[in-house]
């Protein structure tokens, strides 16, 4: 990683990540969330991606996500050319700005050839939720 951090993240991780955060949290399930996702009270996430219709859903997502964690959500979302131009800024310069960009499918195969994400399937099927094993694969909203 040459001291830069890259920028790792795909839409679908998004995607399967904050779906198994609604189904788990509504599922009621006697999950304690606040153990279980642990503190980071003074992070932040930053995320960037298309200013899409249903970004904003991602409001009442975030600010359970910030109840539960302490840490802050920061999205910026721009226009469609706008963020694959800072994307491909970030990504070119190593830019450690933003912890999870969210990508169009039309430009996956050229960010990863470019090195710019990391490839996350050995992730997918090991997380763990202290003692209790979950699959990502097994979340859906």
């Amino acid at each position: 990683m040459n001291g830069k951090r890259k920028v790792s993240s795909l839409f679908l991780v998004l995607v399967l990540l904050l779906s198994a955060f609604v189904a788990l949290t509504s599922a009621q399930d006697a999950v304690d969330w606040e153990t279980e996702l642990g503190d980071y009270s003074g992070e932040t996430l930053r995320i960037i991606m298309i200013q899409d219709p249903w970004v904003g859903s991602f409001d009442e997502i975030n600010a359970r996500f910030e109840e539960l964690t302490g840490a802050e959500v920061i999205i910026d979302s721009f226009g469609y050319d706008a963020t694959y131009e800072r994307e491909i800024l970030n990504g070119t310069a190593g830019s450690s700005e933003y912890d999870v960009v969210v990508l169009d499918s039309p430009w996956v195969g050229q960010f990863a050839e470019s090195g710019f994400v990391d490839d996350l399937t050995p992730l997918i099927g090991q997380q763990t939720l202290k003692g209790r094993e979950r699959t990502l694969r097994s979340f859906s909203l």
